[in-house]
């Protein structure tokens, strides 16, 4: 066989390893099947065992080949069918959510539902070039209708934008030049003069106002200038939000901006026209009930605090009492555990005469045990009488400390009584 036709048969095999991962390689592992056929009726008549040989390894990477190529198939006609539904419910979304009420975030809905389909029909899996062009061709059409819908959209929303600007640019100097009339440091009779140039002005961009019972005689402005001022103040309010959609987001944040700006001015005058005296002498009720108050949270904590003293002087003389009852009862256990360990002492004075007395090796070994076995109950017993000891000891140490401790608290429960009286003095209460 010639190492042409080898090569082309490993290959195909080399070929075919990769086919399941990447099912473009169909058509080179066709042509070189093709190939590979041609090669071996070349050399039919010259090399006809070798051939036989070669021809059955060929004939089963075939059989691989070709299983492998149908499963591929149906998996092609499957991603056909899921590609195609796609585009059939990205085209309902486009005729359900594309009508005249639609808006911005349903464009860009769309958009990304397109993107997807894009992404996913680009695969390389698509069973024919013929179906793969159908599906192409359908999803073009509907994208195409709806990349046109979508830029008459856009272009009708940057007009609408447009208009609003121009708008709000006419409007925006109406209600700066007003709204400046308005400061507390201009005569009334300008606010009166340029809020009726106002009304005049927004009439003739279509925007009516009622507002003849708002403004009074120059007269009754004079004498009430800063409540005029601020009822325009407060009906430019009024007009700016009604308008609010009206405006651009810059215009609309300068205008209501400067309207804080005029009101904060006007606040600030209101506060100086207050008569000074009046002011003063809701100031020091103010701070009167401030004290009072305060003065109340502080007699309240120290009644508090008084009582929980007196119940810490309970606490401390019941302790004195407990302490007491305790240091009979150690008493009464030293006294028994010594009697104890007397009788203990004797028991094993007994046992060693006893051991050094004894007659035979039996009963010495086992008089020896129960000497140990005293002696360990001998040493218990001295150490319980040791901690006895101890406990009386610290109890004695707690009682010595004790009329100490009481008599801190009787200070302090002495220092709390004079400061609440002189607080109740304070607030005219019985003491």
């Amino acid at each position: 066989m010639s190492a042409n036709l080898s090569d082309q048969i490993s290959q195909f095999a080399t070929l075919l390893q990769t086919f399941s991962a990447d099912p473009t390689q169909a058509v080179h592992l066709r042509e070189l099947k093709k190939n590979i056929h041609a090669e071996f009726k070349e050399i039919n008549a010259k090399l006809p065992e070798e051939k036989l040989t070669q021809w059955n390894d060929f004939q089963e990477l075939i059989a691989q080949f070709n299983t492998i190529n149908q499963q591929w198939q149906l998996e092609s006609e499957s991603f056909a069918v899921e590609a195609n539904h796609r585009i059939d419910a990205f085209e309902q979304s486009f005729l359900q959510k594309i009508t005249l009420q639609a808006s911005k975030d349903d464009y860009t809905a769309l958009r990304a539902e397109a993107d997807v389909v894009y992404e996913f029909i680009k695969q390389p899996q698509w069973p024919s070039k013929e179906i793969r062009t159908a599906a192409w061709d359908k999803f073009k059409r509907i994208k195409d209708q709806f990349r046109d819908l979508e830029n008459n959209f856009y272009a009708q929303l940057k007009e609408e934008r447009q208009q609003k600007a121009d708008k709000s640019a006419a409007l925006t100097p109406l209600f700066c030049t007003v709204l400046q009339t308005c400061l507390p440091e201009l005569p009334v009779q300008n606010t009166l003069q340029s809020f009726t140039q106002f009304q005049e002005s927004l009439a003739q961009l279509g925007i009516i106002l009622n507002d003849e019972q708002v403004l009074p005689s120059e007269q009754e402005a004079q004498s009430t200038s800063l409540k005029t001022q601020s009822d325009i103040l407060q009906r430019i309010r009024q007009v700016a939000f009604a308008q609010r959609d009206s405006f651009v987001w810059e215009h609309r944040q300068q205008v209501f901006n400067l309207i804080d700006s005029v009101k904060e001015a006007l606040d600030k005058a209101w506060e100086i026209h207050k008569v000074a005296l009046q002011q003063k002498k809701e100031e020091r009720i103010q701070k009167k009930k401030e004290w009072e108050s305060k003065q109340q949270s502080f007699l309240q904590m120290l009644e508090q605090r008084l009582e929980k003293q007196w119940e810490y002087k309970q606490k401390l003389e019941s302790f004195g009492i407990s302490q007491n009852d305790f240091l009979a009862r150690i008493d009464t256990r030293q006294s028994s555990q010594k009697a104890y360990l007397e009788k203990l002492y004797a028991d094993l004075e007994e046992m060693q005469e006893q051991y050094n007395t004894a007659w035979s090796d039996n009963f010495k070994q086992r008089t020896e045990l129960r000497i140990v076995a005293k002696k360990s109950k001998i040493t218990e017993v001295e150490n319980d009488i040791a901690a006895g000891e101890q406990k009386r000891e610290d109890a004695n140490n707690q009682l010595l400390m004790l009329p100490n401790r009481i008599e801190e608290v009787v200070k302090t429960i002495s220092e709390i009584q004079a400061k609440i009286i002189e607080v109740k003095e304070k607030l005219n209460l019985p003491a």
